[in-house]
């Protein structure tokens, strides 16, 4: 029951907002959820995605999501950035024992390290928010280094290739120019958890010159993987 028995829940709701907005101050950001035509009123930013639980994929589109479902979502409105979108994917995750227990999901199979470093990756390079579901105080070292090697944001999302051709992009492409050189950060993603894939992708998809020579460098595994040319 309310206070005031005579308030309907959009009422209710849209007092609550103005409450936190006045509290606030209007030079502070707040993102909400939906409904939109009470919500964004008050908030600048309304998420357009559902909570993540620490699992590879969800089995229900409309409960929670996993990484696959997550970083669709995301990846699929990078033409909206920056005019009418930032990117807030929800939290990654590592996928530890407490976090799949406080999300219920123990009957499903505990995330790789290699599914982790995917998460991860497609935040960075959906060029929003990159958050972490695990507490801080139970990552371990090499997950810690992992969270380093993504920061600072680049705040720019890359362009799915494939968009048109896969219900998931597995191509994405984010060119860096600056005053010393140029790069282009290219995330492959097999987003089959139970088969290996070989994903092909060619230097002309990227606008670069198909006949030049490139090097190309393993981010993750810091390695130098040789001299390519075509694809």
């Amino acid at each position: 029951p309310y206070h005031d028995p005579k308030m309907t829940k959009v009422e209710i709701q849209r007092l609550g907002m103005r409450a936190l907005r006045e509290g606030m101050g209007l030079d502070k950001s707040m993102v909400t959820m939906t409904p939109q035509p009470i919500n964004a009123v008050y908030a600048q930013c309304i998420r357009v995605g559902r909570d993540c639980s620490p699992i590879w994929r969800g089995t229900n589109i409309n409960e929670k999501w996993g990484c696959v479902d997550a970083l669709t979502n995301a990846i699929r409105r990078w033409y909206f950035t920056p005019h009418l979108y930032v990117c807030d994917p929800d939290c990654a995750y590592f996928g530890h024992e407490a976090e799949r227990t406080r999300w219920e999901v123990l009957d499903q199979p505990a995330l790789t390290w290699d599914q982790s470093i995917a998460w991860l990756t497609g935040q960075a390079l959906a060029g929003g928010a990159v958050k972490i579901g695990d507490p801080f105080v139970e990552l371990d070292a090499r997950e810690t280094a992992a969270l380093r090697k993504l920061l600072p944001s680049l705040e720019r999302p890359a362009r799915p290739i494939d968009v048109f051709q896969q219900d998931s992009p597995r191509r994405w492409h984010l060119p860096v120019v600056t005053t010393v050189s140029r790069w282009d950060i290219v995330g492959c993603f097999n987003w089959d958890a139970a088969n290996p894939a070989r994903i092909a992708l060619k230097f002309a998809e990227l606008g670069l010159d198909p006949t030049g020579y490139y090097t190309v460098y393993d981010f993750w595994n810091e390695k130098s993987r040789g001299i390519a040319q075509g694809a």
